[in-house]
């Protein structure tokens, strides 16, 4: 299949893109995705990991490291307390022989801690990576595989879905990498630690999880108030990157239109509300971090003071006291480290929940390789089609239309615009089903038809052919693995397309640049349908594919299209009429109907609608 554009944002990659099955293919299983996605309503850490199952046994050594990496600061108070209880020895002996004890393992305390921190962080950030691929792929499968209704959708513009790809993705990342370690890790601490404090001093450990489980309420009810937040502060903070996907994309519009100021101006604003969000949204992270800074100094007074009633009244040693203190102090600061990852987790929740809304939408006309696979003849009926769009239902764009193109045979559509013409291009390349009707292949309903084979079996040369940012060789044999440069002038050729890609410096190999700006129309419409020869079409849909360029171009492509209608099934929609007048048969479409049919000299003699719009071009 070459290309049909349409106005619609993605629209016009996904319906030129010929490799979706070889997207389709880096996910393992793509039903198997699909029905796990579809079982995950919500987006917590559990639905996230059951994603990441492929990454489960990195994230199980990853755990056991962020474990240990746990202990560590808990083990460290200890050799903390113990190396100030040396001091007090008696002797300058015992002094230095603890001394030295207590350097040997603080200095294996700290390979160990390294090491341990090397391999969960390493392992986190592999699985994190993988995770993020995987994601990518499934989505950017997912997406192109989609059918017309939606890509109609607002919200699948291609500035949405670029941004979901760039942004959305990398944040669920954060759910489980590194900082997921961190989290494993002050968990750990947190708990060691006040199995520790208990152990040496159950009072004062009391008092001191009093306070830390008041600070912990305090970050838990803070961290409810950014969640509630970041849905409105999310879909605030993509709005200006879909406005600017959209002005650079179509920035020569932009320019000649002189809108340059206004796409400033608005991107500015869209990106004050960004700003005074993420403003309001530090001031409640500045208040946490203050609330929980306060609280670590209130903590320190409240367990000294009650070590030194202790002391007085004979239930606690100097050192006790130091050891309750110090890993409660852990304790709390490890607090703030989970309220930092809040926020990250938050994010992450709310990019997942969307990535896996996305992921569970399935077409409506299944992209995937199943139905009937078969050699076209290129017989093609519709009978009695009804269509409307799917952003519009009310309006019938097709009315009963009943049409055959037999094989070998060419068929033409003409009428005004907005009569429907393009879209029964449309359903013959089953980018939409029918509301009613049947739209056949050999006597065969399209819906029975794997899509795939079916689409090989057709090129479509438009009036704006989608060209890709490679050289003419790859645009020519694009989707295509098994042809040579032999194959590929030879389509040229036909295409009259030869000549002037000879002409260039780098011949072939010449980058054609974004959507073939280094090109001509003419020359980019000859490469489209060299494109098309080149696929060996059975059946060749032509959609106004001359009605942009100048009289000059306009012969040497239509002659180009003339020799690869020869011998294929062919249906033609025409804005000049003088193009199409050699047709086996035309079809006069109105308002979504078809209200003559025949040949050329048959029409003129109906002296109807085709016959005006003949008089109107000044034609014989």
């Amino acid at each position: 299949m070459v290309d049909l554009v349409r106005s619609k944002s993605l629209d016009q990659v996904s319906r030129s893109i010929s490799t979706t099955s070889s997207i389709l293919r880096y996910v393992e299983d793509p039903k198997q995705e699909a029905n796990e996605v579809e079982a995950m309503e919500g987006s917590s850490l559990l639905n996230i990991l059951r994603f990441a199952r492929d990454e489960w046994f990195l994230l199980l050594c990853a755990l056991f490291f962020a474990l240990l990496k746990g202990l560590m600061f808990p083990i460290f108070s200890i050799i903390y307390g113990a190396m100030f209880q040396s001091l007090a020895r008696p002797t300058a002996e015992q002094r230095l022989h603890e001394a030295f004890m207590n350097a040997i393992y603080f200095i294996v305390l700290g390979i160990s801690y390294g090491f341990v921190i090397f391999l969960a962080s390493y392992l986190f950030g592999v699985a994190g990576e993988s995770l993020t691929k995987r994601l990518r792929v499934a989505l950017f499968a997912n997406i192109v595989s989609q059918d017309g209704e939606y890509f109609d959708s607002l919200d699948h513009a291609s500035g949405n879905l670029i941004t979901k790809l760039a942004t959305d993705v990398p944040n669920v990342r954060a759910a489980i990498d590194h900082r997921l370690a961190d989290v494993l890790q002050v968990i750990t601490s947190i708990l060691v630690g006040i199995a520790i404090a208990f152990y040496y001093g159950p009072k004062m450990a009391s008092i001191g999880m009093l306070t830390t489980t008041t600070l912990m309420l305090c970050q838990i009810i803070i961290a409810q108030y950014l969640k509630k937040k970041s849905e409105k502060d999310e879909m605030i903070t993509r709005e200006p990157f879909r406005l600017a996907v959209e002005a650079l994309k179509h920035h020569k519009t932009v320019q000649y239109l002189t809108r340059e100021q206004h796409f400033c101006d608005e991107f500015n604003k869209q990106m004050r509300k960004s700003h005074n969000r993420n403003l309001h949204r530090g001031i409640v992270q500045a208040f946490a971090f203050a609330l929980h800074s306060s609280f670590i100094y209130f903590n320190f007074a409240s367990t000294y003071r009650c070590g030194l009633w202790l002391i007085e009244i004979g239930n606690a040693t100097p050192f006790h006291i130091f050891q309750v203190i110090e890993t409660l102090h852990v304790a709390s600061m490890n607090v703030l480290a989970i309220g930092i990852y809040f926020p990250e987790y938050i994010r992450a929740r709310l990019s997942a929940s969307l990535i896996f809304k996305m992921l569970a939408e399935k077409p409506r006309i299944s992209s995937l390789p199943e139905g009937r696979r078969k050699v076209l003849r290129g017989n093609i009926k519709l009978e009695n089609v009804r269509f409307a769009y799917p952003a519009n239902r009310n309006r019938l764009v097709v009315k009963g239309l009943t049409m055959e193109a037999l094989k070998g045979k060419m068929v033409a559509l003409v009428g005004s615009s907005g009569c429907g013409k393009s879209t029964v291009i449309e359903l013959i390349e089953r980018f939409y089903d029918p509301l009613n009707g049947r739209v056949m292949y050999d006597n065969t309903d399209i819906r029975y038809l794997n899509l795939y084979n079916l689409r090989n079996q057709i090129a479509l040369v438009s009036q704006n052919p989608i060209l890709f940012n490679y050289s003419i060789r790859e645009n020519i044999a694009y989707g295509l693995s098994d042809v040579n440069q032999r194959q590929i002038e030879e389509a040229a050729k036909q295409a009259n397309a030869h000549n002037f890609i000879m002409e260039m410096k780098n011949g072939y190999d010449t980058i054609v640049g974004e959507n073939g700006g280094h090109l001509s129309g003419g020359q980019k419409q000859r490469i489209a349908i060299a494109r098309a020869i080149i696929r060996n079409p059975i059946v060749l849909l032509l959609d106004e594919a001359t009605s942009a360029l100048d009289a000059e171009s306009e012969k040497v492509v239509q002659d180009a299209l003339e020799r690869a209608c020869n011998g294929r099934t062919c249906i033609v929609i025409a804005h000049r009429l003088y193009s199409i007048q050699n047709s086996d048969q035309i079809l006069v479409m109105n308002n979504g109907a078809i209200v003559e049919f025949g040949t050329h000299r048959e029409l003129l003699r109906q002296k109807g609608l085709y016959a005006n719009l003949i008089a109107m071009q000044n034609l014989q």
